[in-house]
């Protein structure tokens, strides 16, 4: 999608919420990344497949197959074992907000982002990502 200048990272972003999707790939693009959408698990694991993003956005409460499936099967996909997955997931008060810190680990989740996303917070974490800085 982002056009005209070199992208810095290829980022799918994968939510149900049609219009969350794809106003965070919006804000994505904006900030000089490449961005593609999936608004279910598995249609996000053939996007992934074809389009190798850098970095997932994943939503966690989702029908079908939910962000932590996604990624436990992301995390099995030949060459996508190393993609950075950033859970961006409910309020502590919701219950994919309440989920704990052991499931985010074992499905190979890197980062967790809580929802309603601050802007800021998460372009800084791209860009360290994309600098290969630990994000603070």
């Amino acid at each position: 999608m982002a056009t005209g200048q070199q992208s810095l990272l290829r980022v799918l972003v994968v939510d149900d919420v049609r219009d969350a999707a794809d106003s965070l790939a919006i804000l994505v693009e904006l900030w000089g990344h490449d961005s593609r959408v999936a608004y279910d698990g598995p249609t996000a694991l053939e996007a992934a497949r074809s389009f190798r993003p850098h970095i997932v956005l994943l939503d966690i409460a989702m029908p079908r197959m939910n962000g932590f499936e996604v990624a436990r099967r992301l995390r099995q996909e030949d060459g996508l074992a190393h993609v950075v997955l950033i859970a961006v997931t409910g309020s502590p008060g919701t219950t994919a907000g309440r989920t704990n810190r052991a499931e985010f680990e074992a499905s190979g989740i890197n980062f967790r982002v809580l929802k309603p996303c601050d802007p800021l917070h998460l372009e800084r974490l791209l860009a360290d990502l994309k600098a290969g800085q630990s994000p603070a």
